[in-house]
Order: C-alpha cells, then structure tokens, then sequence
C-alpha cells in the first residue's frame, strides 16, 4: 500500500481565510487517513484556537519520508516551492485577471490548485495549462456554522440588521457599503449596520482610529451629513461565539471588489442568513437568486492605488466594482421584505449544508492527492523495470 504523506507549508494559526482553509483541509485529510507534517509560517498561536493541540503535534511530526511525500502550500503565491519534492500550490485569486508575477510563481510547482471557477477560467487564459490546473472549493462547516442558536444578547437588536466581518479595506468594498447605506435609509428608520471588522490586520485601538479616519473622508468625499444607525464590534470574537453573532443578523452585506471563495458569506449562508453580494466572483460558486440577492457590477478597474497594502499581485488588474444604486436599491428591498429575506437564508442553509461541506473538499483534494502518488508510483516502477532490462 502506498504511504499517503505530506508535507503541508501554510499558515495555519491566526483568523485569516487562508488560517481557516489551512485548518479545515488539513483536518479533512487527517481523517482521510494522510500523514501530515505542518511546516507552518506563523509563530503565534491564538490561545482559544480550535485544533490547536493537533496542529501542534502536526509540527512535531519529522517521521515522514520527503523521497516519497507530496508537498502542498497553501499560501499566498509568493511561497517557494520545496524542491526535490511534489509541489502543490493551493492559492486564490482576487482579480478578474492575472499579474504575470502570480502567473510566474504558479509555474514554479508541479500544479496548481484554486477554489473558484471564475480563478479556473482567468488562470487558463493567463496560460496555465489545464493539465496542471485544478479546482478544490472551500466549504464550511455547518454543524458548528448553524441556524440553531440563539442571536447573541449581546448584539441582538429590534432594528432590521446588516451585518458584515472581515476586514476593513478598499478591495472589501466599504466605501460603497456605507454611500449604499447612507442612500438607503434615514436616521429615522428601524435599520442597523453592523461591522465586525479590523483595519488591515491590526488591533481594536488602531482599528477604531484607522476606520473613524476613513468614515470621516467618506462622509465628506461623498456628501454624508446623516448616518443611520451603524455598531462597530473591533474586539476579538472567539470562534465559538460567531455563530451567535450571525443569527443577529437579517441579512449579510457585502459589495466586495474581488473574492476567491468568501469564507464570512458561506458561514453566514450556514447561519441561515441570505447575502447580498455582487454577481461576479468566487462567491457565484454557492450564491444564486434562491439564496442571495446579486448586486449588478458596474465597471471592471485597477485598485492598486487604492488598497493602501503593497500587494504586487494587485498592480494593474482588473477588480469589480458593483453598483451603488443597485446596492441601494437591495437594502432597501430587504428591509421591506423580511419575511421574504428570512426564507431567502433558510434556502441559503439548506443548499450549503447540501453541496459545500468541507467533508466534500477534503474528498476531492484526496483522489487528487491519490492520482498523483499513483502516477509517480507508475513511474518509479517503471523506472526499475527499465535498470533492471538493462542489466540483465
């Protein structure tokens, strides 16, 4: 029987979509029978992190042969392959088209992994042939992901609430999200936005500074003299507690600019909460008109001198910028239409809970991951066979 070994390099600690795809995929394939050993390129590990002890084990682990393992990185794309061994690259890719670095770093491994169609469709006309593209989605777990709790008492709210997590930043949207809103609805109206979010990675403190500097320029960029009602939560939330925060939630608002996958959407979705998303992206994977409501897309342009991060890879591609007006015009369809909206996210639940369970990524990575031992196993034996005429 041939030995299912890898070597995993990735960040798999901190609260990061690439942290939560790390752990979740090698998770799937812990119980899918693969030795793994983590290199991982995070030192910090969050004390109240799910899955901690085995990932730490993981690290330990030095038994495994290099010779016969695969190699998968499921980073960034600027991560070097491990030479002398099969390299993975499980990466994603925000922009409509491709930054001929990221399209350089993808030929640098024997394969190339990616969650979305739309990365699919953009990395083939870039030039990676399709014999070493492959497509893996995300998933979530809805069994921790769910419409069964109670909304967290403290957050919950009688207004009618918009809710968005991630981080705070140009590509994520949030200059059209708050023109939207402040369009949409008056102080006067029973309406909440509500932002979990962080500025760029960094603490409640220079969050909360960083995002009242950047409220203040949007409001007189844009005319803003009059803001409905909007919570900021800038604290840490543990994990456990997230669903609870989901279920205060009447919709899920998002009007990003590029996503490969959209880890917060789907868990929303599995919280039974429906979102409003543009209708181009890797979130188009699960999201449809059952389950969401798909802002129109305006225009395709370059954001690189706007996201205020030296991200090489966004340098002149294009990004999605949806529509005000058509934001404006779904909020304002939402609040009026509960009821409507309410079963919009008991079919969100419903088909995530179907169709992208992390259990389903895991299986497809796995009959990859055996294709591929098969094949170098062929070949090695086929090797031996050809040393072995030659002497004799």
């Amino acid at each position: 029987m041939l030995k299912k070994e890898l070597v995993w390099f990735g960040p798999p600690f901190s609260y990061s979509g690439y942290a939560l795809h790390n752990r979740a995929m090698i998770f799937e394939l812990l119980k899918l029978g693969w030795d793994i050993r983590l290199i991982p390129t995070e030192d910090h590990i969050p004390p109240d992190l799910i899955g901690k002890k085995v990932l730490q084990n993981l690290v330990k682990n030095t038994h495994i042969d290099a010779h016969n393992s695969l190699c998968i990185n499921l980073v960034p794309p600027p991560a070097l392959p491990h030479l002398g061994l099969y390299t993975i690259l499980f990466t994603t890719l925000e922009s409509k088209t491709v930054h001929e670095g990221f399209y350089r770093r993808c030929t640098m491994f024997d394969e190339v992994w990616v969650p979305c169609k739309f990365n699919v469709k953009s990395m083939r006309k870039a030039g990676i042939k399709r014999k070493n593209l492959y497509y893996c989605p995300e998933g979530v777990y809805s069994n921790f992901w769910t419409n069964q709790v109670e909304p967290s008492p403290d957050y919950k709210s009688n207004q009618f609430t918009f809710f968005y997590n991630g981080d705070w930043s140009y590509r994520k949207g949030m200059d059209i999200l708050i023109r939207a809103y402040a369009r949409a609805f008056s102080p006067t109206d029973n309406v909440r936005l509500l932002l979990l979010t962080h500025f760029q990675g960094n603490g409640p403190e220079v969050s909360r500074q960083c995002i009242g500097d950047e409220m203040r320029h949007i409001c007189a960029t844009y005319n803003i003299t009059r803001l409905p009602p909007i919570q900021f939560i800038y604290d840490h939330v543990p994990d456990p507690a997230m669903p609870s925060i989901y279920r205060c939630a009447d919709a899920y608002v998002c009007p990003t600019r590029g996503e490969a996958w959209g880890l917060p959407i789907i868990q929303a979705m599995s919280c039974g909460i429906a979102s409003i998303i543009p209708e181009w992206g890797g979130q188009r994977d699960y999201c449809n008109s059952d389950t969401s409501l798909l802002i129109d897309v305006e225009k395709f342009d370059t954001i690189h001198d706007k996201v205020g991060l030296d991200v090489d890879f966004y340098r002149y591609q294009d990004f999605c910028f949806s529509s005000v007006d058509s934001l404006v015009n779904l909020m304002r369809y939402s609040y009026c239409h509960p009821d409507e909206i309410k079963l919009k996210g008991k079919v969100a639940a419903e088909h995530v809970r179907r169709y992208f369970q992390w259990e389903n990524s895991g299986r497809i990575a796995d009959r990859r991951l055996n294709e591929v031992l098969q094949t170098r196993y062929r070949k090695r034996l086929s090797e031996k066979r050809r040393v072995y005429s030659g002497r004799y």
